[in-house]
């Protein structure tokens, strides 16, 4: 079942702690890092990729460019994506020591997640 991109938005904003109406992370943003982690899934695990239900492992996962598209990733690797954005967006934030072990923490269980 395919899961639309702003489905994982939501979740990637509650494990940020972003469920405010003033959003630290944009849409924008957190897009380019999910745009970014399937081409970095796929690199690593080239079957993780659906096309209509079916495995498919040749072409790289489509560029998102709206929040209404669905994500190509098969569902296991959901969480892997979710674990990469996580990651990134923490990551830019180096000011802050929390963000900064939470950023180490959710690259942690991407690379665990991808393996």
């Amino acid at each position: 079942m395919a899961t639309v991109v702003s489905a994982l938005i939501t979740e990637i904003r509650y494990q940020l702690g972003d469920e405010t109406a003033t959003y630290h992370w944009t849409d924008v943003k957190i897009v380019k890092y999910i745009n970014a982690g399937q081409i970095d899934i796929y690199a690593k695990r080239p079957e993780c990729v659906t096309l209509s239900d079916t495995i498919v492992d040749v072409d790289p996962p489509a560029t998102i460019s709206a929040v209404t598209q669905n994500v190509d990733l098969r569902n296991e690797y959901h969480q892997a994506l979710i674990f990469y954005v996580c990651w990134h967006c923490f990551a830019e934030d180096t000011d802050d020591d929390a963000n900064v072990a939470q950023a180490k923490l959710h690259k942690t269980w991407y690379e665990e997640a991808v393996r």
